[in-house]
């Protein structure tokens, strides 16, 4: 008969810092930097394993995150609107033509579907005379639509 090995007596795990973990999550922390600050699990599946065991870390940590998106709904996305605005009403502002195809794609509800590469041409329209400058936002405008056009056709394809 084989003989079971004995454990060795050991310390005792010390208690998990519940209020830790839901400050560090509440701070957007990544679930690898809140195992670190918590000093538990050498990796990240043991540290899964130890919020299925101990299901008040996981509600901590869920907590945290929730609040860390409430924050940024009521603080960031604020300012985000107001940058926006601020751009929006100065034509002359080099972020100008970008931010008005942005605009215009998110309240038609439309996504980009490919990776768009943007050149240094849009980063200089603002320093275009008046007119070119009306007349490329035109061009832009006419891609647009036309990439817009066949993206539905190939939407409606599916």
């Amino acid at each position: 008969m084989t003989e079971k090995k004995k454990k060795k007596p050991g310390p005792k795990p010390k208690p998990i810092d519940l209020e830790q973990a839901y400050k560090s999550a509440k701070e957007g922390k990544d679930l690898g930097t809140i195992q670190q600050e918590l000093g538990r699990a050498k990796n990240e599946s043991n540290f899964s394993n130890l919020q299925k065991k101990n299901p008040e870390l996981k509600q901590a940590i869920k907590r945290g995150r929730e609040e860390n998106i409430q924050e940024h709904v009521k603080q960031v996305i604020p300012m985000a609107q107001w940058a926006l605005k601020e751009i929006l009403s100065n034509p002359n502002h080099p972020g100008f033509t970008a931010a008005t195809l942005f605009v215009h794609k998110t309240q038609m509800g439309f996504r980009e579907t490919a990776k768009v590469e943007v050149s240094g041409e849009i980063q200089h329209i603002h320093q275009l005379s008046p007119e070119d400058r009306q007349k490329r936002i035109q061009e832009l405008k006419k891609e647009l639509t036309e990439a817009i056009d066949v993206e539905l056709v190939t939407d409606d394809a599916k």
